[in-house]
């Protein structure tokens, strides 16, 4: 039988919701350089006249994929959805302006809101 999810409040106080929504490590295949070179080739390219040689009528698409690829800036996500993805699981912080709310609802497999409350406990320190 699957397991199906199941939705569980969560004591978790309000006080340490900020840390839900700080920048967690940014992905791997991303690195800083990725986003200072693609200026410097745009810069030496409207010095030149635009991008395509006469001629070329394919080359601008062929250059905006060539973009697409060098302007991939690494890319940050919050520790909210660090643990989503981590744990497979659907958090839904409570609005800011509710005071007095400390907890969370979590949507998930029982075993991934166990994994992801003992998890939870060690941003509560």
């Amino acid at each position: 039988l699957p397991i199906l999810p199941v939705m569980e409040e969560i004591a978790f106080p309000q006080e340490f919701h900020s840390k839900l929504f700080a920048p967690d490590q940014p992905t791997p295949a991303a690195t800083t350089n990725n986003k200072q070179q693609p200026q410097q080739q745009r810069g030496q390219q409207s010095r030149r006249g635009g991008g395509a040689r006469p001629g070329q009528r394919g080359a601008p698409s062929q250059r905006g994929e060539h973009e697409a690829t060098d302007n991939a800036a690494p890319t940050f996500q919050t520790k909210l959805q660090a643990l989503q993805s981590k744990f497979s699981v659907n958090i839904s912080v409570p609005p800011r302006n509710q005071r007095g709310v400390d907890q969370l609802t979590v949507r998930g497999s029982p075993d991934a809101i166990e994994a992801f409350k003992t998890e939870l406990a060690t941003l509560q320190t």
